[in-house]
């Protein structure tokens, strides 16, 4: 386990209190919009719960980043949260810092993007560290509801999404199978786009953030327990990133679909299926 991680994070958990923003309940299956408040800290999510007393198993989702897309926010994948509510299992999706309201983005994107990353180590450090704990509020409140089975909980996650679910293994969670699509290697990867940096400044900013790197994480993931989605045209993601990638997990499931990073319908519901089978048998 990357104690390096564990100490950047640093983080001891305070009360969480869940404040109901709005709560939709069709019969089958009850759509919770909710603010998680944890000390300063302040997180927006649906939690998806199906109808009955549980305990359920249940899925940390956790979105992609596509500044032009309707759903690079918390909506990614509720149809998905949705349709396995109905068979017994509880989700959680949070938003994250590169979550965009595409309206909102059109007309500013300096209001999203001011937030985001700097190529800066000591800034984009201290944004790993934030976005950790807030997932950490996030997977703390889901295990602290007596409907889920803590036994069974699973992660399913796209890009950014996926890159930051490989950390929270770091961060003393276990979970019964875990299903990424269209993940990279290094948060470098994405953090020296528009870098004004000189070779050798980029090659120092690399190499100190190293020790964050999700191909990392993902090769501590337990054997067979991990399901890997790429695309054959993500520029993004080249093949030989994800081949990488496959290469550092412990027999994966592994898939590559003819998409772009968006990933398709083929890709969406392999990811679901994976995750259902593996927790509910």
């Amino acid at each position: 386990m990357n104690t390096i991680i564990r100490q950047l994070v640093n983080y001891t958990p305070l009360p969480i209190r869940i404040e109901t923003r709005n709560e939709d309940n069709d019969g089958e299956v009850t759509v919770r919009d909710a603010i998680l408040h944890s000390g300063d800290r302040s997180v927006s999510v649906y939690l998806v719960i199906p109808d009955g007393e549980g305990p359920f198993p249940a899925i940390h989702f956790i979105h992609w980043l596509e500044t032009h897309a309707r759903d690079s926010n918390k909506d990614q994948f509720l149809p998905m949260a949705k349709e396995l509510a109905q068979q017994g299992i509880v989700s959680i999706l949070p938003d994250c810092f590169w979550s965009v309201d595409k309206d909102i983005f059109d007309k500013d994107p300096t209001s999203y993007t001011s937030k985001w990353w700097k190529t800066d180590k000591d800034h984009d450090l201290t944004l790993i560290k934030n976005q950790l704990i807030e997932l950490k509020i996030v997977e703390d409140y889901l295990l602290s509801l007596t409907i889920v089975d803590r036994t069974r909980v699973s992660l399913g996650a796209h890009d950014f999404g996926a890159m930051f679910a490989c950390l929270l293994s770091q961060l003393g969670y276990s979970y019964r199978s875990y299903a990424f699509m269209a993940m990279t290697a290094h948060f470098s990867d994405w953090f020296r786009f528009g870098s004004k940096l000189s070779e050798e400044e980029l090659a120092s900013y690399i190499e100190a953030l190293a020790f964050t790197a999700p191909i990392e994480a993902i090769s501590e993931l337990p054997s067979g327990s991990v399901h890997l989605g790429f695309a054959s045209n993500d520029f993004y993601v080249p093949l030989e990133v994800a081949e990488r990638i496959v290469n550092a997990t412990q027999e994966p499931t592994v898939k590559y679909y003819e998409a772009e990073h968006g990933m398709n319908e083929d890709a969406f519901t392999d990811l679901k299926n994976w995750l259902r089978t593996s927790l509910l048998g």
